[in-house]
């Protein structure tokens, strides 16, 4: 596989060019900016899951997996606020 564009790599996968850009900022999936700062992302990695999707692969309810990702979180409120919104 290789780099592809922010737009290409949404598109495939039908979601919004703004939540890949997002889950790129967040470090959520591999990516990389470009000397004029447009954004590039590996193609063959694996989208990570949401709350729904984990819950239901390991059997657990929602509510379970958002308290599991919470209470892991580092104390900072930064690192709570993150692990919070990467739940929704």
């Amino acid at each position: 596989m290789s780099w592809v564009t922010l737009t290409a790599y949404a598109a495939r996968l039908g979601l919004h060019r703004a939540t890949v850009q997002r889950w790129c900022r967040e470090g959520r999936i591999r990516a990389r900016r470009t000397p004029g700062g447009h954004w590039r992302v590996w193609d063959a990695q694996p989208l990570p899951l949401t709350v729904r999707e984990a819950a239901a692969e390991l059997g657990l309810s929602e509510r379970t997996i958002r308290a599991l990702v919470t209470s892991s979180s580092a104390s900072s409120r930064t690192s709570r606020r993150r692990a919070r919104s990467a739940c929704r």
